[in-house]
């Protein structure tokens, strides 16, 4: 059994490798493969791996044969459908699925289009509920998201929740409700959270949301990033862990009520009945959760154990495993890319391991919980590198106390405040302020170990190599004690905590323009020092592109201190991301033309004339000469130069500014790369700027169909009628140059990353 399911994910995960989608046609040329195979026993396993490649093939295609209409993109229409999902409610808009069922085109005519989208609603008290048939104006436009090395594939996410399309209502007032029927499961968690967020009386609706019905919009920054630091993100996320728990004390009532009656065990085993019931259980509060594809695999997790329980057929632990992950994939082969199945299926195991298989570890429960809590923790570290780039030093002790606190104490308590309140909403607000209670101490506690030194350990992504050695060194760790040597398991486990960075050379630098949409975020690293120009936006309360693009990044490249912070302005889109920045990472120095907005860290002033040296290179601040530059016309604009080449970072500087460099500074403008000044607006790139520069590269930093249309179609004329090659950070994603004594060595992160969900995205 564990042969044919690793040679079906196998399967499945080798079409996920591919760039560009195959035809269907390959699936009529590997049939016949496939039952060559599945007739000669010896080649069952080749048979499993074909028909994981081509399940996953027909899903993949499946999943991206809706799209939206190409010229449907940006334009106001009119559409009509179904709210299919329950909205999240922020302070200034909504946000929830809409099934558009159809659209009216420019004669007023009703044209069929199927497409689930997700849609904000902005500066709207209209309260939404699921189920609601809805006509509105919209804008749409097709799946799109940051592409970096290091950062989340939102446009994987949004594939895998079967989302096609992103977009707003436009015009409140010509929104009109045309009735309302089905998604009652929907309705019913939609009151519930209303329910749940009119509590005065709590102050943690966050996680009383997130625990009863798996909705963590209302999660704080600042509570997301101290479960993570802590190891404890998993028990907010309702996945295998709550349900096994709910499954498992439903289970355990069942059976002992069943027992209770004589009459009823030699009708039914309460074996059966308590399968049974805990199934039952299980189901209701995965869709209490809102089904969503983590409970869904989990579900499918615990529907194989009950079955091996229920019909009381001694099963190996490791093929009832092997069958669970089989069925998730088939019901989701998307699932092969998704961190939490990496995590689940290999914590189970790892647990199995020690319960099940290292018998001499059980002296007591409370050791044996401990024993098993930090072997997980252990064996889970190569994982928590690899794709998080840190791993929580005291997830031990977090854990120690947060599982029992949530999984056995508040989890319970929250599914009876969440069902009290149809029956006896008296009794609701008496459990849910003795749950608010308890989650402030749970803060409270997780508040003090994050406060322990070196809490959450940093490191660069390793190669495949050091990953594949950590894996063996976890496995040589875990064995049997009477092996010899198995201490040496520490030894393959080395590369991974000290992986071999690449850093430039000395008179060598590095820069990335990160892809943070419409804002400025770029990094400049010499041979032992590192530079954030700008930090991008900030969106909302809840996402800035500091903490969701410029760190995750430099976590990936190994940079865990900054020697220079410059915020080339003011405006949002380049300062937004730097409270998050300063707050996560070291940074030496800070350089910025608007102290003003960053009250709480100490500052300088740039200003013309600074200049210093770093491993070679030569960092020299062109602008402004005084402090009577304000806004765009204030930016810092630095030139980052050695023997290998230059580069001029320009922040929003117009054409005023532009051509007073070419009066007073036209010995130090040429540069080999030019970032091009506000994001390829009117206002800026004069022909005498472009010409004293003369760059070989024109980057441009640019979000997806923007509201202000940057880059202007003129302005990249001007760039390509002089031989300028031209770059957009929508398009290329993060652009990394390295000036190096090789010459420029250039790279795009969607060439690079590219995978056959990802679109080329142009104008």
């Amino acid at each position: 059994m564990l042969a044919r399911t690793l040679a079906f994910a196998a399967g499945v995960y080798v079409l996920f490798q591919f760039s560009s989608l195959p035809s269907l046609f390959y699936l009529l040329s590997l049939f016949p493969l496939i039952v060559i195979c599945f007739c000669l026993k010896q080649l069952n396993v080749i048979g499993m791996f074909l028909i994981g490649f081509s399940w996953s093939l027909f899903i993949a295609n499946y999943s991206l044969s809706t799209s939206l209409p190409a010229k449907l993109e940006q334009k106001t229409i009119r559409v009509e459908g179904i709210v299919v999902s329950l909205p999240e409610d922020y302070s200034r808009h909504k946000r929830f699925r809409f099934e558009i069922q159809h659209y009216i085109d420019e004669f007023g005519m009703k044209r069929q289009l199927t497409l689930l989208v997700r849609l904000s609603w902005y500066e709207s008290r209209t309260n939404i509920k699921p189920g609601q048939r809805w006509q509105f104006n919209v804008k749409l436009k097709r799946p799109y998201g940051f592409m970096n090395p290091g950062g989340f594939d939102y446009e994987l996410w949004l594939l895998r929740q079967g989302i096609r399309a992103t977009g707003y209502i436009k015009d409140n007032k010509t929104a009109i409700l045309l009735g309302s029927s089905g998604h009652y499961i929907e309705q019913l968690r939609a009151r519930l959270a209303l329910a749940i967020q009119q509590h005065k009386a709590i102050s943690h609706h966050g996680l009383i949301l997130a625990l009863s019905l798996g909705e963590r919009y209302l999660m704080i920054q600042d509570e997301t990033r101290l479960l993570m630091h802590t190891g404890t993100s998993h028990l907010i996320a309702i996945s295998g862990l709550h349900l096994g728990l709910v499954a498992g004390m439903v289970f355990l009532l069942a059976q002992f009520i069943w027992r209770q009656f004589h009459f009823l065990t030699g009708i039914c085993s309460s074996r059966v009945v308590g399968s049974i019931a805990a199934f039952i259980a299980a189901v209701c509060y995965a869709l209490l959760a809102g089904f969503t594809l983590p409970t869904q695999r989990a579900l499918i997790m615990i529907g194989v154990f009950l079955i091996a329980i229920a019909v009381s057929r001694p099963i190996k632990p490791i093929n009832a495993l092997s069958l669970a992950a089989l069925l998730v994939l088939v019901v989701d082969p998307f699932a092969i890319l998704a961190t939490d199945f990496w995590l689940s299926f290999s914590a189970v195991c790892f647990i199995f391991y020690v319960c099940v298989y290292r018998s001499h570890y059980k002296v007591n429960r409370i050791y044996s919980a401990m024993i098993v809590q930090g072997t997980l923790s252990l064996a889970l570290i190569p994982l928590l590198i690899i794709w998080f780039n840190q791993f929580p030093l005291y997830s031990v002790l977090a854990n120690a106390i947060a599982i029992p606190l949530i999984g056995l104490v508040i989890v319970p308590l929250c599914l009876l405040a969440t069902l009290s309140i149809v029956f006896t909403p008296a009794v609701s607000g008496l459990l849910f302020q003795l749950i608010d209670k308890l989650a402030a101490l749970y803060w409270q506690l997780l508040d003090i170990i994050s406060s322990l030194p070196m809490t959450n350990v940093t490191i660069a992504t390793p190669d495949k190599l050091s990953f594949i050695l950590a894996i063996i060194g976890i496995l040589i760790l875990l064995m049997p004690r009477g092996l010899p040597a198995r201490h040496l398991g520490v030894v393959f486990l080395l590369p991974i905590f000290f992986p071999l960075l690449s850093r430039p050379d000395k008179d060598e630098f590095q820069m990335t323009l990160l892809d943070v949409g419409q804002g400025l975020a770029i990094v400049i690293q010499t041979h032992s020092h590192a530079l954030l120009y700008d930090t991008g936006a900030k969106f909302s309360p809840r996402f800035n592109t500091g903490d969701a693009v410029v760190l995750p990044y430099l976590r990936h490249s190994g940079i865990d201190e900054l020697a220079s912070l410059i915020i080339s302005h003011g405006d949002n889109d380049h300062i937004g991301g730097a409270d998050a920045v300063l707050r996560q990472i070291e940074v030496r120095q800070i350089l910025t033309s608007a102290p003003e907005k960053l009250p709480l860290h100490k500052t300088q002033r740039c200003i013309s004339g600074q200049q210093w040296q770093w491993d070679g290179v030569k960092f020299d601040i062109l602008h402004p000469s005084t402090l009577m530059d304000k806004g765009n016309n204030g930016s810092c604009v630095l030139k980052v130069s050695s023997r290998y080449g230059s580069i001029l970072l320009t922040g929003d500087i117009e054409k005023r500014v532009e051509q007073a460099l070419v009066e007073t500074r036209a010995d130090a403008l040429s540069a080999n790369v030019l970032i091009v000044p506000h994001h390829g607006s009117r206002t800026s790139s004069s022909g005498a700027f472009i010409d004293a520069v003369s760059p070989e590269y024109a980057f441009i930093a640019a979000g997806y169909k923007n509201r202000f249309g940057f880059p202007k179609q003129d302005i990249l004329t001007r760039y390509n009628i002089r031989g300028i090659d031209t770059r957009t950070s929508y398009q290329s994603g993060a652009i990394t140059l390295l000036f190096s004594k090789n010459g420029m060595l250039l790279s795009e992160a969607r060439q690079q990353q590219r995978s056959f969900w990802h679109e080329t995205y142009q104008y």
